[in-house]
């Protein structure tokens, strides 16, 4: 071969490999630019306020008092078909039991003794009758303790024994609320029962314009709210005994007439405007006994419904979306709020006692876009709910997986029992009660 053909042959050998890798760094840099599949992108979420600011599902969400602007709801990725946070996967096997198979207007926890032993009981009133009952965990039939009827009852709460009870129902004749202060006799006015007799149920009807009653947390006062005139009077009494007006003390008033009342604290009462998905509400404390001490928690939040611990430094509260709702967690000792790691609304968790860092919740399986709250609380959106131990030590929550948990259930009024082994609820969708053993 010439030194001329060689030269040529060089040359177009060295432009073939030069050609080879410019081709081969081109393929490389479009590969690295094709995007991650959603499957594989990491599952952290976040929550958009309409100003496009993100915030971390555990990060601070800037003064929860002010902000006005309703919080865009998370996006949930395909791969994520519970509609909840994927990382809440540890569980522990509780033991669960479908407590009374028949629709209740409410029940309580009380401690009596049982063959000289000290045992946890539920107490419950039913729906359709209002016969009282009772049971403990480990018993298939219930004991009647009263067997006065009244129908239409949709609500009760209960003093410590569970021999006092202010009861709602529906008047049968013109469809009114009526509020009944119910005590436990023997028919003759006393309220001890003999062991094994049926006593009665003594009612005495409350003012009409009673708007909402809350018990004390050692379960022994009322505070309840009249309406006077275009205002509302809030009053403190004993809850016990035949009169629930003995001793009344008024420590509160408002030009405002629509509130819910809780007190989660021995000297806290807590006042929150009427939830309603269009309305932006607000959330008040007042101390107990009166010191004139009213302070403003939570305030310009759209469908506003709360949950306040029983030391009352902390705050579930859920604010309506454009396609749903959100639910916080208020730390009001740093003043921070939190995306609460789960999503449910506050009505379906209660605080334990004994560690105010822990909250049990029923969790929506799937939450389908509406006006919350008020699709849930007419029954035109019912939930499948999963019983979650939310440990906000470390912001996380525990499924608690129960062998004969039903699938359609939608957990309210929850209730802890006094030693907090057990773990009781209502059924919304039917109203029958189930307790879950804790340890």
């Amino acid at each position: 071969m010439s030194n001329k053909n060689y030269r040529i042959l060089i040359i177009v050998i060295s432009l073939v490999i030069v050609l080879a890798a410019v081709l081969t760094v081109f393929f490389l840099s479009r590969q690295a630019e094709v995007p991650v599949p959603a499957a594989v992108i990491p599952t952290t979420t976040t929550t958009t306020q309409n100003n496009g600011v993100s915030f971390p599902t555990s990060g601070e969400v800037t003064s929860p008092a002010t902000k006005n602007e309703p919080v865009s709801q998370n996006v949930i990725p395909e791969i994520n078909p519970s509609n909840q946070a994927v990382t809440q996967v540890e569980t522990f096997v509780g033991e669960i039991k479908n407590t009374a198979d028949i629709a209740t207007g409410g029940m309580t926890f009380i401690e009596k003794a049982r063959n000289g032993i000290a045992t946890t009981f539920i107490r419950y009133i039913e729906k359709g009758t209002g016969h009282i009952q009772e049971i403990a965990f480990d018993e298939n039939i219930p004991t009647k303790v009263t067997n006065t009827t009244m129908t239409g009852i949709f609500s009760s709460v209960w003093n410590k024994d569970g021999s006092a009870v202010i009861i709602k129902r529906l008047d049968s004749v013109n469809n009114n609320i009526q509020t009944i202060y119910g005590t436990i006799e023997d028919g003759t006015g006393d309220m001890t029962i003999p062991e094994g007799a049926v006593g009665s149920l003594r009612g005495t009807i409350l003012p009409a314009n009673t708007i909402d009653v809350a018990v004390s947390p050692l379960n022994n006062k009322l505070f309840y709210l009249i309406k006077n005139g275009d205002s509302v009077i809030g009053s403190v009494s004993d809850f016990g005994g035949t009169n629930p007006f003995d001793k009344k003390i008024n420590i509160w008033s408002s030009p405002i007439s629509e509130w819910q009342v809780s007190w989660p604290k021995q000297d806290q009462i807590m006042l929150l405007t009427k939830p309603a998905y269009n309305v932006s509400g607000l959330l008040y404390s007042s101390a107990v006994p009166k010191n004139n001490k009213f302070e403003k928690v939570l305030g310009d939040i759209t469908g506003l419904t709360a949950l306040t611990s029983v030391s009352g430094k902390k705050i579930i509260y859920s604010e309506t979306t454009g396609s749903g709702f959100m639910t916080y967690i208020l730390d009001k000792t740093t003043g921070g709020t939190k995306v609460f790691p789960v999503k449910t609304l506050p009505e379906k968790c209660v605080w334990s006692r004994t560690n105010e860092n822990v909250v049990y919740c029923g969790v929506p399986k799937v939450i389908v876009g509406s006006k919350y709250p008020d699709a849930w609380y007419k029954g035109n959106i019912s939930f499948n709910d999963d019983i979650y131990r939310i440990d906000l030590d470390v912001n996380s929550g525990r499924k608690i997986e129960s062998k004969g948990q039903p699938d359609d259930l939608d957990a309210t009024e929850l209730k802890l029992s006094p030693n907090e082994d057990y773990l009781s609820f209502i059924n919304k969708k039917d109203s029958k009660i189930w307790t879950l053993r804790l340890k």
